[in-house]
């Protein structure tokens, strides 16, 4: 059984194509509770652990060593900013993650240093390159060569497509 978790909505891009209006997030002192929680009621969970931008969440590092602690498993969804690498390296713990790379927010060659500075404690997944137009091609192109998952992601609103 897959469960979301969206830990944040908060991001630290600005996608045309994403919300990123609510700064709530669930406080420190549920988190425990929380996992605690969706272990008994879902003993052979995968959590995907979603946002926004799970990293920019002040506590990210504490809900990744509580969801290891309880043997819960799980994903994280990154869009793997310079912040989000940052974070991740301050966790020793193994975790799986998948990687949004997001076009109109970050150049390539910024992306491709990006998925060289993953952790080796980080096991990317799967790349999703969401595509925004003829550009985005050139992303996936070489973001295939990093991940043995690698998406062209459709969005459904990014104009005619062909700019």
């Amino acid at each position: 059984m897959l469960v979301e978790w969206e830990v944040t909505l908060e991001c630290n891009y600005d996608c045309f194509y994403c919300t990123n209006l609510d700064k709530t997030i669930l406080p420190v002192d549920k988190i425990d509770t929380f996992v605690k929680m969706i272990k008994h009621t879902y003993p052979d969970v995968e959590l995907f652990v979603f946002g926004g931008e799970p990293f920019v969440h002040p506590k990210i590092e504490y809900i990744i060593e509580t969801l290891y602690k309880y043997n819960v498993d799980f994903v994280v969804q990154t869009n793997l900013s310079k912040k989000s690498i940052r974070s991740m390296k301050r966790i020793s713990i193994p975790f799986k993650a998948n990687v949004s790379v997001h076009p109109t927010e970050v150049k390539r060659d910024v992306i491709l240093q990006s998925l060289k500075d993953v952790p080796d404690n980080v096991s990317i997944q799967t790349i999703d390159v969401m595509y925004t137009g003829k550009e985005a091609i050139k992303y996936y192109m070489d973001a295939k060569n990093f991940g043995k998952n690698c998406y062209l992601t459709p969005i459904a609103d990014f104009g005619d497509g062909l700019s």
